[in-house]
């Protein structure tokens, strides 16, 4: 399972091997495959909400598809160019305009709007043409409107639009302080402002931004009460305080 999304009674799930519908009141699951042909087509990466009866799927290796839940069929989506029509969709972003983002594997971020059944891509989103990185995973727009992008192993990168200013956040052997791995999994924005970045064999880290600083909660071998795992997927805020 790679990602979920909701849509009224239904989660809608990705998987190696599909699209997987999941309602939760008669509590059954369904499948459905992009390709019966190639296996590898099925691979999905990403999900996100258009409407009440369309879906945009992220693809490893289709690129980007549009699935339309009542037909229950898929059609891509062309976003201008060869090298995206079959790209790897790591991730897919609402961010608080409407503006859709993309994170791809080696060909970095595309933007584009949604607008009465079309998508219209942006040429080119000045505001983040200063990341110095391709290979995209992660994405989140905190409620400072702070811009964040976790790379594939060139750490973590954000933007303040008020000041125009980009922070890259790398880790750094010789500095405790620093993050604690440059593969970034998960962003995560806690009820009370937190950034919380999960990354891939380097645990969980929270920004102490008043102190420039991250702290790290790893697995500790021979600990049963630390982590479990250093690799950390995802990153969820139950109800209690």
């Amino acid at each position: 399972i790679h990602t979920m999304v909701r849509t009224r009674d239904i989660l809608w799930i990705g998987t190696v091997g599909g699209l997987v519908r999941f309602d939760i009141r008669s509590r059954t699951f369904r499948r459905f495959r992009i390709s019966n042909s190639d296996y590898r087509l099925n691979h999905v990466t990403a999900l996100e909400r258009l409407s009440d009866d369309r879906l945009l799927v992220g693809t490893r290796y289709n690129g980007l598809l549009q699935y339309s839940i009542s037909k229950e069929t898929f059609l891509p989506v062309a976003l201008g160019g060869g090298e995206y029509s079959d790209g790897y969709v790591r991730s897919i972003y609402k961010d608080i305009d409407g503006l859709f983002w993309l994170g791809f594997d080696y060909q970095g971020l595309l933007a584009f709007r949604y607008n009465k059944g079309t998508c219209a891509l942006l040429e080119h989103e000045k505001r983040l043409e200063g990341i110095d990185c391709k290979r995209i995973a992660v994405f989140l727009q905190s409620r400072d409107k702070s811009f964040w992008v976790g790379s594939n192993g060139n750490g973590l990168f954000r933007f303040d639009p008020a000041a125009g200013r980009y922070t890259a956040y790398r880790h750094a052997h010789q500095d405790p302080r620093s993050i604690s791995q440059n593969s970034i999994l998960s962003i995560f924005e806690d009820r009370s402002g937190n950034i919380w970045i999960g990354t891939y064999a380097g645990g969980i880290n929270r920004i102490i931004r008043d102190q420039k600083r991250f702290e790290v909660i790893k697995n500790q071998p021979g600990n049963r009460n630390s982590l479990s795992n250093s690799t950390v997927f995802s990153v969820y805020e139950d109800s209690n305080e």
